[in-house]
């Protein structure tokens, strides 16, 4: 008894490939379809609330304050370099440029990262317009000093490169990569 019923459930239980293989071969056609609407849907509507974003950005350089030898090594000037950018990326240089009532409505993010082993550091703003994005970076650099003063006395952050409008780039949406992903 306790054998036939295992041998029903087996039985209940098996797949029958070639009738899953026939039914979707049947309906390929309106599989594609729904993948095709769904793929235009999602377009439209991350067209729609997907927007470009411009990023500016500025090659900074952290040099020694006096050519002192024992500044120029190695240590010290990684040193200099990971502190420079934890001011860069820290939370108190974002309120001091929303404490700033010329600068309180910018929306954009304020990133530094490091160029390697070297003591460059590349320093961009990203927001919804290129002269948000400008006035981001601007201010970033404006408030730095403020607060470099509190953790670093023997380094300098020396701009490599001009502040200028022709250093924006635009930072598509992607919205046919991520519709194509969906």
């Amino acid at each position: 008894m306790e054998q036939n019923q295992r041998d029903i459930r087996k039985d209940y239980l098996a797949q029958d490939y070639q009738y899953l293989f026939r039914c979707l071969k049947r309906n390929l056609f309106v599989i594609v379809m729904c993948a095709c609407i769904t793929l235009i849907g999602v377009y439209v509507a991350l067209d729609y609330f997907m927007k470009d974003s411009y990023q500016a950005s500025i090659q900074l350089a952290v040099v020694p304050r006096d050519a002192a030898g024992s500044k120029q090594s190695d240590g010290s000037v990684n040193t200099a370099v990971s502190r420079s950018m934890s001011v860069l990326n820290s939370s108190m240089l974002k309120e001091q440029i929303r404490k700033n009532s010329e600068t309180e409505a910018l929306n954009g993010t304020l990133r530094a990262a490091q160029v390697g082993q070297t003591n460059l550091i590349t320093m961009s703003a990203t927001a919804d317009t290129a002269e948000h994005a400008f006035r981001l970076l601007k201010a970033g650099l404006e408030n730095y000093p403020q607060l470099s003063g509190y953790f670093e006395t023997g380094y300098l952050l020396q701009r490599l490169s001009g502040l200028s409008a022709d250093s924006i780039i635009t930072l598509p949406a992607r919205t046919e990569y991520y519709a194509f992903m969906a």
